[in-house]
């Protein structure tokens, strides 16, 4: 079984992937790993990312900053689009591959990204499972967990698509807006919902 979560930046999607990781035992897909690596190996990404945003980006000869392209294009949701249309085909692809190979070894994969909507990759999956929360819950999140300034926060809310386009393509939807505890049972609800047994209780 293949299980897409999703959710807007700061909804918590990382949190609900690593907790049906530990009720199932599967393997989480993180695309912003692969993304990640795709940007530190791939020459022919470094170069139009290079091309595209220039030296604003860069913090040596030829060295991209992650911490200063992400500023750089959630300051500006064409930007966005840009960076967002250079990874779109080797993301994906890479995204797919890394599925294929875990589902050699693991019955459940679980693929945790941002723009699975916007990829148009539903079908690759069994069941979507959308994070939501508010945006001012969001927000202070994001200024607590990442450190960002709030106008850095607002900014990448902002950049992203409409949370409601993430809920209509859902199978499931998970608000996490409490405690650890209450978004655990949620996950372990949605979990039962699609087959998988309750954990016991410690």
């Amino acid at each position: 079984m293949v299980i897409g979560i999703t959710g807007n930046v700061g909804s918590g999607k990382s949190t609900v992937a690593r907790l049906i990781q530990e009720q199932t035992g599967g393997k989480v897909v993180d695309a912003d790993e692969i993304g990640h690596h795709l940007l530190a190996t791939n020459p022919d990404i470094q170069r139009q990312v290079q091309l595209a945003f220039g030296p604003e980006i860069l913090d040596g000869p030829g060295r991209i900053s992650r911490k200063q392209l992400g500023a750089y294009v959630f300051a500006d949701p064409e930007r966005l689009t840009v960076l967002n249309q250079i990874f779109y085909q080797p993301l994906v692809y890479e995204v797919r591959l890394e599925i294929t190979k875990a589902l050699r070894v693991f019955t459940t994969v679980i693929l945790d990204a941002a723009l699975i909507v916007e990829w148009g990759v539903q079908k690759d999956l069994d069941t979507l499972i959308t994070v939501t929360a508010a945006p001012l819950v969001r927000l202070q999140r994001l200024m607590e967990q990442r450190r960002l300034l709030k106008e850095e926060a607002v900014e990448r809310i902002e950049a992203q698509a409409p949370e409601s386009l993430k809920i209509e393509a859902a199978n499931i939807v998970i608000t996490n807006e409490g405690s650890l505890d209450e978004l655990r049972v949620q996950v372990e609800a949605a979990m039962a919902n699609l087959g998988f047994a309750r954990r016991e209780a410690e």
